[in-house]
């Protein structure tokens, strides 16, 4: 309908086609008219004009007919080529409004300027992001964009750009502050390209407003702050890896003991840091424990040899638990450690001081067994004189045979040898050896403490009962320190029926394996048993309830239990008595290790 309009409000100066339609009518006529008079001619009727020649008459018909032909062939390609430039304004038209649609769509502010910096197009998201109407900026210098001192030298960049085609910021995205209509500055992300038009060159801006990211970089940043100020307050170690053992995180107290100020930005790894070698510990003499941790997600504790800043090797003490994503994967490992090596240096100088107490002790129950073994050793070197004097007088009589004199010296012999056995066994009871973990029966070191107390057992008329239990596993530990303990509590047992004047007087002892991982030693007397407002105190230091007592000898049987991750407790028997029981484990990997 706009172009019926036009053409009713056309006239023929102003419209082409129209004259070359007229045109070609009257050319069309003209060759009508002359062909007329042409056949009239032809038939001689005479008209009164004169004779005209039939050729040039033919000739002009023949032009009149062609001129019209060849205007209306110019018309209708006149008509075609205004069609065609009607389509392609409509469709520039359209593709106008879709792309100023898209424009004033888009989420980023849009500008467009010429090459003097004026602004021709200012969308919908700038006009919000600015404060300003388009018909407030439209025709205006960029620079009101800007703050200072982008805003007095945006000209000069332009300008040298136009002159030398060469400028930093044009096809990069870069952040800068964009000033608002209220004088409001805010930081912006701003991405200037280039277009070149036959006439001209525009350049557009695409600007993103980045208040939101910008608060949410600085909340980041205001936690990781908070975060690091609160681990550095730990004074463990601590420190935070990833799959690649790289550290991410790391405190004071780790960044002092491993002399790096700053082993994040430095790229270090955990092993660079902790032992002072490039390659992981997987494969060396102590694998990485951490591995496990990134296989199967379990956290970890373990002790470990570390070089600190100096390289000194540093006993640390560590937990390493596992940092998961939504998918439940371990992706880093956080890790504390603590330094233990004062810690194990006094734990060992104390158990060097238990172990030289314990000899101590020793020493004093072998005291207290003088006038026993003294016993136990005079019956056989009475055996042995009695058979070498035999032998003697019959050798000096002359009435030995020889299998008789045989027999007394192998009789004289084994008596030997049982002295030999008794202060052998004195020996190794007193030795002062260096703790020597083995394999042990607890039924062989009951026997042997009731072979070395044999004597005092005889002599104080003391009835014994042993109740070993048979197939008992062997256990991991200190003989020696075990018999100790044994000899220690049957000694007490003697000393308290005999203080009591007990009758009759029994002793039982009995081993059992009630529990899979523990086997069992009790040992019950029949004395008066514990006074009740001393029971718990029986394993004090110094305390004692005999009479020339040191109050040592519980206190190191427990030390010594303890030591082997057992358990010694003592009570009063039901039927009369006191007992007394400790446990062992049969297995003691780890107390082995820390003693």
């Amino acid at each position: 309908m706009q172009l019926e309009s036009a053409k009713t409000r056309s006239t023929p100066l102003n419209d082409p086609a129209r004259v070359l339609r007229w045109f070609g009518w009257v050319f069309t006529l003209s060759a009508a008219v002359l062909a007329a008079f042409l056949v009239w001619q032809s038939l001689r009727v005479d008209v009164g004009f004169g004779a005209v020649p039939s050729w040039e008459l033919a000739l002009a018909v023949l032009l009149l007919g062609g001129a019209a032909l060849l205007l209306r062939r110019v018309r209708a390609a006149l008509f075609a080529t205004r069609h065609q430039a009607d389509a392609i304004t409509r469709t520039s038209t359209e593709s106008e409004a879709r792309m100023q649609a898209i424009v004033d769509t888009a989420a980023d502010g849009i500008v467009i300027i010429d090459e003097k910096g004026l602004i021709e197009s200012f969308n919908a998201s700038a006009q919000r992001m600015f404060g300003y109407d388009a018909a407030e900026v439209v025709g205006k210098s960029v620079n009101m964009l800007m703050p200072s001192p982008f805003q007095e030298r945006h000209d000069d960049y332009i300008a040298q750009h136009l002159q030398t085609g060469k400028s930093k910021g044009i096809g990069i995205s870069r952040e800068r502050e964009g000033k608002h209509k209220n004088g409001t500055i805010f930081p912006v992300e701003v991405a200037v390209s280039e277009v070149r038009l036959p006439q001209k060159r525009l350049f557009v801006g695409i600007f993103h407003d980045i208040k939101e990211r910008q608060r949410t970089q600085d909340a980041l940043l205001q936690s990781k702050s908070f975060l690091q100020s609160v681990v550095d307050q730990i004074p463990e170690s601590l420190m935070v890896i990833d799959r690649d053992y790289h550290i991410v995180l790391s405190n004071r107290a780790f960044r002092d003991f491993a002399g790096e100020e700053d082993p994040v930005a430095s790229c270090l790894k955990c092993h660079q840091v902790s032992h002072h070698r490039e390659e992981p510990c997987d494969g060396l003499e102590h694998e990485c424990p951490l591995r496990q941790v990134f296989s199967d997600g379990a956290p970890v504790a373990y002790t470990h040899a570390h070089l600190n800043s100096q390289g000194n090797k540093v006993l640390m003490e560590t937990v390493a638990g596992p940092i998961l994503d939504d998918t439940g994967e371990v992706v880093q490992i956080i890790e504390t450690s603590r330094d233990v090596t004062a810690r194990v240096r006094a734990e060992e100088q104390a158990r060097q001081r238990q172990v030289e107490l314990a000899h101590v002790a020793r020493v004093g129950t072998m005291g207290e067994m003088a006038a026993g073994l003294a016993h136990e050793l005079n019956q056989p070197l009475s055996a042995i004189i009695n058979y070498v004097q035999a032998c003697l007088e019959r050798i000096r009589a002359g009435s030995g045979e020889p299998d008789e004199l045989a027999r007394y010296l192998e009789a004289a012999a084994a008596q030997a040898q049982r002295a030999g056995g008794v202060v052998e066994h004195i020996r190794a009871f007193l030795r002062k050896d260096k703790a020597t973990w083995k394999k042990m029966n607890l039924n062989g070191v009951a026997r042997n403490a009731l072979e070395l107390l044999g004597g005092e057992l005889r002599r104080s008329g003391t009835e014994l009962r042993c109740e070993l239990a048979d197939s008992l596993p062997e256990l991991d530990a200190v003989p020696i320190e075990i018999e100790q303990v044994v000899v220690n509590l049957i000694q007490n047992g003697i000393e308290a029926m005999l203080d009591a004047d007990a009758d009759p007087r029994k002793l039982t002892i009995r081993t059992r394996w009630d529990r899979p991982d523990h086997v069992e030693f009790a040992i019950t007397d029949s004395g008066p048993g514990l006074p009740s407002d001393s029971r718990d105190r029986v394993f004090e230091t110094f305390f004692t309830t005999k009479r020339n007592g040191l109050g040592m000898g519980l206190s190191i049987c427990r030390s010594i239990i303890e030591a082997h991750g057992g358990r010694l407790r003592a009570a009063n028997d039901p039927g009369g008595g006191a007992m007394f029981v400790f446990t062992l484990p049969i297995s003691n990997g780890d107390n082995r290790n820390e003693t």
